[in-house]
């Protein structure tokens, strides 16, 4: 959402598989409608996360441009978590995220944000839904500069 202008810039639309030992395969496409006319990225992910009950849960990330500005480029994420139980029904999740931009166009290489957020979410008897908050702390302006450092997320799960 974009704060100042009010109206929706960006939508992702995406779907991930679940395999075992914690891998999960994905795309996403971000479609992008803020000017009128609109755009779309596309991308593959591949996920793992890290067996064996660590504290905060790490996982780590693979993505992989196929189509739109994103094409041939590569991100990866390490992420770690942890959730406390507000009730039997409600925990409120915190988390990390760091992530390191290899630009295939020739563009900065390397650390490109750290993301820090909370959330929570709930059963509606339909579906999931959840609701969160995050922080994004810029660290190197040159690889990916930070816009917007505050959003908030919604989504739904059938």
């Amino acid at each position: 959402m974009n704060t100042d202008a009010g109206n929706t810039d960006e939508v992702d639309i995406s779907a991930s598989y679940a395999l075992p030992a914690g891998l999960s395969l994905g795309f996403t496409e971000y479609v992008y409608a803020g000017d009128g006319a609109a755009d779309s990225d596309r991308e593959l992910s591949l996920s793992m996360a890290v067996p064996g009950g660590l504290p905060l849960d790490p996982a780590i990330a693979v993505y992989l441009g196929i189509d739109g500005a994103l094409d041939g480029g590569l991100y990866v994420e390490l992420t770690g978590g942890h959730s406390l139980a507000l009730s039997d029904s409600m925990a409120i999740d915190i988390g990390a995220a760091l992530g390191y931009v290899a630009d295939s166009d020739g563009g900065e290489t390397g650390l490109s944000h750290l993301t820090l957020s909370a959330g929570t979410g709930f059963d509606t008897g339909l579906g999931a839904i959840a609701v969160g908050v995050s922080y994004v702390v810029e660290t190197d302006e040159d690889v990916t500069p930070v816009d917007e450092d505050l959003f908030f997320t919604i989504g739904l799960a059938l």
